[in-house]
């Protein structure tokens, strides 16, 4: 048995080594010598006794030739050289693929148990290949190589696990991410310049980031190390019904219509008829749905649209009903949180002289009413027009020479829109102070091509 990774090397060596046609020579030489012997006293002895006697002399000239060699027995100390296990223990492996034939099924279940394993998941048919029999096949490679057993997701990724029995079945399915080729990879830079007898790899082959375990293939061959892959699983996608990339907005006004819009993928199978729900948290009765149909690996986005009437704070869940052998539920649902306010949006307008474009703008945002049919409007307009008549800055509006830093306070104002403003007219301070507005608190802001601001 080797010790840390200590082998014992066997060398049989001769102390006389001469020319090939030597020993033949000698070999040829007694053959014939004896051959004419026993021809002359062949009326004497019998025939098969005759042949007895040549082949113990033959034998016996063999053995001394054998001999003459001087055959010493050596042993020497060596280093075994590295066999790499890495097993898969991304969450996938976690699956257990059905098995049509019964028969096959409680055999394989049954070897299963013998080794102290309870189902037939992928992580286990890898445990059940080294485990099997006593763990005799795990014994044999770790006492003819240096036995290296990696994890494919492992938190320390330079070390490799304690290669016992125990250690196997330690492992735990349940890795984020299955960056299988990468994991390769690593493992061909760390043993470059070691003696690698082979690779060895457990695994079902989903890949769900970087390289794939082909791209890694042939510069597995440059480097001479031999790549076995050991396939777990059914080449069959799993049954998977998911919603994904939820977009929607956040906040909005009362009596606004809302579009929800989700990703529906179907991988693996078909689906006919499906109910896409949104519902609010906490009740079972829909807000709205849809009936989609997908064919097998296909995605679709869906709208569900709807108009909130009260204000508040509302927990939305999106969800779809789970399908038959569909094994991952937790992305059937989705949740969504909606903000729904009615309050005075502060609009400050700023332009630089008086157009249609303009009296349009103001006289538009100055009519909105509020949401929630209660007297008042719902914008408070601010105007700032630097080409106006006397009396009408009087009346209702400032001019660009009047704005100050003070009238870009975030708590009085909540957005800034600028219609044809010359940009010269305003100072580095107020772009400054226009910049904090938006970026450090969150304001915002629209600018609209003219004259003097083409672009």
């Amino acid at each position: 048995m080797p010790v840390d990774g200590l082998g014992r090397d066997v060398v049989y060596s001769a102390s006389w080594q001469p020319p090939v046609w030597v020993p033949f020579l000698l070999l040829v030489t007694a053959c014939v010598v004896v051959f004419v012997l026993y021809k002359r006293e062949r009326r004497s002895v019998g025939i098969f006794r005759c042949g007895l006697l040549i082949c113990c002399r033959l034998a016996t000239v063999g053995v001394v030739v054998f001999m003459l060699f001087g055959w010493m027995r050596r042993e020497y100390q060596t280093v075994l050289p590295d066999l790499v296990v890495l097993i898969d223990n991304s969450k996938s492996m976690s699956h257990e693929d059905p098995l049509v034939d019964v028969d096959s099924r409680e055999r394989l279940l049954r070897e299963l148990r013998q080794v102290g394993l309870s189902n037939a998941a992928r992580i286990n048919l890898a445990r059940l290949v080294l485990l099997e029999r006593g763990e005799l096949l795990f014994k044999r490679l770790a006492s003819n190589y240096n036995l290296q057993l990696y994890h494919l997701v492992s938190g320390d990724r330079g070390q490799p696990t304690l290669t016992t029995g125990h250690a196997v079945r330690a492992i735990v399915a349940d890795g984020k991410s299955s960056q299988l080729g990468d994991r390769v990879r690593e493992l061909l830079d760390y043993q470059r310049g070691r003696e690698t007898v082979a690779m060895v790899v457990f695994s079902d082959g989903i890949t769900t980031e970087g390289e794939l375990l082909s791209e890694v293939a042939e510069d597995a061959r440059q480097q001479g190390v031999p790549l076995y892959v050991v396939q777990l699983g059914n080449s069959r996608s799993l049954r998977d019904l998911r919603i994904s990339d939820l977009v929607a907005d956040r906040t909005v006004f009362p009596h606004d219509l809302v579009t929800v819009s989700v990703n529906l993928h179907a991988a693996g199978f078909s689906v006919a008829d499906v109910h896409v729900r949104l519902r609010e948290e906490g009740t079972s009765t829909p807000v709205t749905q849809a009936v989609i149909s997908l064919n097998a690996n296909q995605s679709r986005r869906v709208e569900l649209s709807f108009r909130p009437d009260v204000e508040g704070v509302f927990n939305y869940v999106v969800e779809v009903d789970p399908q038959t052998e569909e094994q991952e539920l937790a992305n059937n649902q989705l949740s969504y949180t909606l903000v729904v306010q009615d309050y005075r949006i502060h609009v400050l307008f700023v332009q630089d002289y008086p157009s249609y474009e303009w009296r349009y703008l103001t006289t538009l945002l100055g009519r909105t009413l509020q949401r929630n049919a209660s007297p008042g409007q719902s914008i408070e307009l601010t105007t700032v027009l630097h080409q106006a008549e006397a009396e009408f800055v009087a009346e209702s509006t400032m001019t660009l020479d009047t704005l100050t830093n003070e009238i870009l306070d975030p708590k009085e104002i909540d957005v800034v829109v600028f219609g044809d403003v010359d940009p010269t007219r305003m100072s580095q301070e107020l772009m400054e102070r226009l910049r904090q507005f938006v970026v450090e608190h969150g304001g915002g802001s629209h600018f609209s091509q003219g004259r003097d601001l083409p672009h």
